[in-house]
């Protein structure tokens, strides 16, 4: 990561330097020379200036993230989601709790006989395991 904004700082420098460059070489041309500013231009193409050194990122790698390198961290993995249960494969399930493998009556059965929680629940509910009514059975116990 800091690599990439290393980069970016970069090229931003760059593009700034050289527009600053182009503006500065624009008012120039616009001067008319006279001696003392043609004596200064001498003088100052005399001296040794160091130029500041950057390396331009091509626009087709501008967007795209660098790799990782050795040094950087690795990302956390987003939370894994819970498959769905399998889908029932006893032929006697219960067609009201499609995830869940559950007889029809009789018996009669209650949340408490029963292993699963939370499970979904349609119409019409012979065991009563969605007491809300909101297609969710045995929320509770």
């Amino acid at each position: 990561m800091n690599t990439q904004r290393i980069a970016l700082l970069g090229t931003l420098l760059l593009g700034i330097s050289l527009l600053a460059a182009a503006c500065v070489e624009e008012e120039e041309a616009e001067k008319v020379p006279t001696e003392a500013t043609a004596t200064a231009t001498v003088e100052e193409a005399a001296s040794p200036v160091a130029e500041p050194t950057a390396t331009a990122v091509p626009p087709e790698v501008a967007g795209t993230p660098a790799p990782p390198s050795a040094d950087s961290p690795i990302p956390p993995l987003p939370p894994a989601k819970e498959p769905p249960p399998p889908p029932p494969s006893q032929a006697n399930c219960d067609p009201s709790y499609p995830t869940v493998c559950i007889p029809s009556p009789p018996p009669d059965l209650d949340c408490g006989e029963i292993s699963f929680r939370r499970f979904p629940v349609l119409p019409p509910d012979p065991h009563g395991f969605d007491g809300d009514n909101d297609g969710i059975g045995c929320e509770s116990g």
